[in-house]
């Protein structure tokens, strides 16, 4: 039990941060907060392995150099993705269009061993390209807000998401990193790139204790505590019942973002349910189908 209250906080925590960041973007500019939380969540876990720095920037500088630019330039990518669209969209168009990106992604990458596999893997593409079709066409977004910026934004971090996980995982391996050390090396290049471009653009902010404390609160909800349940529901629970479960954090955005705007759409919420369905069907039919390949393997 406490392996799944690790996952149901996480996705908590995701839907409360990008919810957050939605009525952040209305006091500092999104570049800005990237700029900072970024900064406080290296903070956090170079602190967290002060022990192994040396060890860990020495290999970071000398081995793998070209996969820690494509690792840094996928999470970079996405956390712009992830800073503007729920502020220029909505948090659940963006965290519903990318997690039906990553599920695309994997059943693309999956090798179909059968006829059958095949078949019943892209009829899972075509559900989950449908429920975007259905999300883009009949979810109602408030007027000062854009659903195409959404589903592009949401498009772009899917398939960024998807590719860190499969770089990173990579990266990680190949040097003997832990999760913590790789996400203190992560955000450097965001956080340079980013600094340069505020600099050169002379983009001005108040410095103030008040948004000062809001962005360190969010970093935590957004860049740190997530993570840490995340990891820990990984090393408890299995991939395949992890990914069926991870497919329902888009609906609870949907109620968080709900309460936090006082109102209940309803054909938001039909939409809603819909996608979060498909999600789950597209997770669990391959999972079943895996099963019943191993199964009959064992028979024969």
């Amino acid at each position: 039990m406490p392996a799944y209250i690790n996952v149901i906080l996480y996705m908590v925590l995701t839907a409360i941060s990008f919810t957050f960041i939605d009525k952040l973007g209305n006091v500092v500019n999104p570049l800005i907060s990237l700029f900072f939380m970024s900064i406080y969540a290296t903070i956090w876990f170079n602190a967290v392995n002060y022990k192994h720095l040396k060890q860990i920037y020495l290999k970071c500088c000398s081995q793998n150099r070209l996969l820690y630019i494509i690792v840094a330039i996928n999470v970079g990518i996405n956390w712009l993705c992830s800073i503007f669209a729920p502020h220029k969209s909505d948090p659940f168009i963006y965290l519903s269009v990318t997690f039906v990106t990553m599920a695309i992604c994997g059943l693309v990458a999956t090798q179909k061993e059968t006829k059958t596999q095949f078949f019943i893997e892209w009829g899972c593409i075509m559900l989950l390209a449908s429920s975007v079709v259905l999300l883009r066409y009949g979810y109602e977004i408030h007027y000062n807000k854009n659903t195409d910026t959404g589903l592009i934004l949401g498009c772009i971090s899917g398939v960024t998401t998807y590719y860190y996980a499969v770089f990173s995982n990579k990266y990680s391996k190949e040097n003997n990193f832990s999760s913590s050390q790789m996400l203190a090396l992560r955000f450097w290049p965001l956080i340079i790139g980013l600094g340069c471009f505020i600099l050169f653009r002379h983009i001005t902010f108040t410095f103030t204790w008040h948004i000062t404390f809001i962005l360190l609160i969010i970093s935590f909800l957004a860049l740190i505590i997530p993570v840490y349940f995340l990891q820990k529901a990984i090393i408890t629970i299995k991939t395949n019942s992890l990914s069926v479960i991870l497919a329902i954090t888009p609906v609870i955005t949907f109620f968080i973002y709900s309460i936090s705007i006082k109102k209940l759409n309803l054909t938001n919420l039909v939409v809603c349910l819909v996608i979060t369905t498909t999600l789950c069907i597209s997770r669990i039919i391959p999972i079943i189908l895996s099963h019943r390949r191993k199964h009959l393997g064992v028979k024969g």
